[in-house]
């Protein structure tokens, strides 16, 4: 696990599920997306299934207090799958965005393919830091900071296409 500070707060964990399970979630990932109309040049989000869920035993907590100091008496889980598949001769990019002031903690896992783009990550003056490297396996982690914690993805035609598992602590609503 590698924390950083520049430029806001972030974790990088590799192998974030065990093997075991990792190679299960790829399965019930590929199988939740079968009979799906998957369309190009856009995210196609589900709701991540039952069989994911439950491998996912990672202590939430732990990497939200490792990045602050505040607690939510109502905190609701959110678990997708996002697909994205780019035009054959086309890179597909999500905008630069900051995190949505509900999401308290954002964790992405890079499921497939082998090669990728990571999440790039931005300064606040939208000025492009870095991009952690994608490995599949691989969590990018963090809590949204209003106006500061600017990041996008994209999928490039070679990688044909981009899946990762992505979890999120909200305030909930009630």
């Amino acid at each position: 696990m590698e924390y950083f500070q520049e430029p806001w707060p972030y974790i990088v964990v590799d192998n974030y599920f065990s093997p075991g399970d990792f190679s299960l979630i790829k399965n019930f990932a590929k199988k939740a997306y079968q009979g799906t109309n998957i369309k190009k040049d856009t995210r196609n989000l589900i709701v991540a299934p039952k069989e994911i869920t439950n491998l996912d035993r990672n202590d939430y907590w732990k990497f939200y207090d490792a990045l602050n100091t505040e607690r939510f008496p109502h905190v609701q889980v959110d678990r997708e799958l996002n697909f994205l598949v780019p035009q054959p001769d086309k890179t597909y990019e999500y905008p630069i965005h900051d995190e949505h002031p509900d999401k308290l903690l954002s964790i992405v896992v890079y499921i497939s393919p082998n090669q990728g783009s990571g999440t790039q990550i931005y300064r606040e003056d939208k000025t492009f830091f870095n991009e952690p490297e994608w490995k599949p396996n691989r969590a990018f982690i963090f809590s949204g900071i209003k106006g500061k914690t600017w990041h996008g993805y994209k999928c490039k035609p070679e990688h044909k296409y981009r899946l990762t598992y992505n979890a999120f602590l909200r305030k909930s609503r009630y």
